[in-house]
């Protein structure tokens, strides 16, 4: 039976089946366009953690966009029928000195958000409540090597603090799985996030050390021998990928435009070149903000052959098909 959980909350190397569900972007798609329904936003690359398996290890950690740009950049991808934004990192996006005020930005424009952190800072937050209420689900990052991820430890306080603000957003937790895996801490998070009503908890490889982290089927049978119920995880190993499509097109539907401003192709552009770069490389970027109208204008998608590491070879199949006209429609 297909797991509905996981074509609702993860794109990565599965069928997008969300795409033709979005009435507009099939509209739109129906015409040989597509548009930037969701756009990732990274407002900064600063940081509070130093995490080793950091897929941005290398971003300047000083970049951090204007308000005055984030508002250019929401009223371009409005025209652009946008639909929803997912803040997130780079860095830390709660790092971010005006961030509350780039919420509001984005509510004011009716584009949904969800939001992406490591969720140390929601105490310090001085609006959080009202940053919350803009929200349709936030996703905190979580690992192994994550202090304070135990009964009454630091994070879990901080997350506790802003669950019971917002029990109304659609929270989840993505794990990072290390060579040393701790499935102590991983059983915690199944049991909080089942606790407190997430929608799931997703579990992905440390992508920067793919060789000694284990396999998800492994990790699945420890939480089974546990006798735990682990039916809210989704299990999303990192071990298997293609080489990137020329045809690319997923960077036309969700564009990732980083804190300096710059517009990359997907959420992988780090670790998409062989060795990973850990930061956003030159070699995938597909312009600035200011290119953004003739990008979408001229369909002007990325040339993904440049891509050592893939993990979005579905959805571009499938966007591929959707702009093609096939024979014998009816025949489905």
């Amino acid at each position: 039976m297909t797991d509905f959980r996981r074509i609702s909350y993860t794109a990565a190397n599965t069928i997008p089946i969300k795409v033709v569900h979005h009435q507009t972007l099939m509209a739109e798609a129906a015409r040989n366009c597509l548009i930037p329904v969701h756009a990732q936003f990274i407002p900064t690359d600063r940081c509070n953690l130093n995490c080793a398996w950091c897929s941005c290890a290398n971003d300047s950690r000083r970049a951090t966009m204007l308000l005055s740009n984030v508002q250019k950049l929401v009223n371009i991808l409005k025209i652009w029928q946008c639909q929803a934004v997912t803040i997130t990192g780079g860095g830390e996006p709660l790092m971010h000195p005006q961030i509350c005020e780039i919420f509001e930005v984005w509510a004011a424009a009716n584009i949904e958000m969800g939001l992406v952190t490591n969720a140390f800072l929601f105490p310090h937050c001085i609006k959080l409540e009202s940053v919350l209420s803009l929200l349709t689900w936030c996703r905190i990052s979580i690992s192994d090597d994550r202090p304070g991820l135990r009964p009454g430890g630091d994070l879990v306080r901080a997350i506790d603090y802003a669950v019971n603000l917002a029990p109304f957003i659609d929270w989840a937790f993505s794990y990072v799985v290390t060579r040393q895996f701790d499935l102590e801490k991983f059983l915690f998070s199944i049991w909080y996030a089942v606790e407190h009503r997430f929608t799931h908890m997703r579990a992905v490889s440390d992508l920067l050390d793919l060789d000694a982290v284990p396999d998800m089927d492994s990790i699945r049978n420890e939480v089974r021998r546990a006798g735990v119920d682990d039916s809210i995880v989704i299990y999303q190993g990192r071990k298997e990928y293609e080489r990137g499509d020329r045809h690319c097109r997923i960077s036309l539907i969700k564009p990732v435009i980083s804190a300096d401003g710059r517009v990359f192709p997907c959420c992988g552009a780090q670790y998409a070149m062989e060795p990973p770069t850990l930061n956003m490389p030159d070699e995938l970027c597909m312009g600035t903000i200011d290119d953004l109208p003739r990008i979408f204008s001229e369909q002007a998608y990325f040339n993904g052959s440049a891509c050592h590491r893939c993990y979005y070879k579905e959805y571009n199949r499938l966007l591929d098909g959707l702009i093609q006209t096939p024979h014998h429609v009816n025949f489905v």
